[in-house]
């Protein structure tokens, strides 16, 4: 999957905001795949740009998010 983190803001002590471009047409499949890895955080498209999901991310599941973006970039 085409996919990366454009930018990550800090939006409170415990949370971050993860801005991630993927393509539009995977993004029920990538919300899928957040909302199994219950506790991340909430996501969100971006109002920025079509292909760009905001994923406020708990400063603890940064690692896994970050293997999950890594595992679906090398394996669709």
């Amino acid at each position: 999957m085409d996919i990366r983190i454009v930018r990550t803001e800090q939006i409170s002590d415990n949370m971050e905001r993860w801005l991630v471009s993927l393509p539009k047409a995977r993004f029920v499949e990538f919300g899928f795949y957040l909302e199994a890895l219950e506790g991340v955080g909430l996501h969100r498209r971006s109002l920025e740009a079509e292909n760009l999901m905001e994923v406020d991310v708990a400063i603890g599941f940064k690692d896994e998010l970050t293997a999950l973006i890594e595992e679906l970039r090398g394996a669709l």
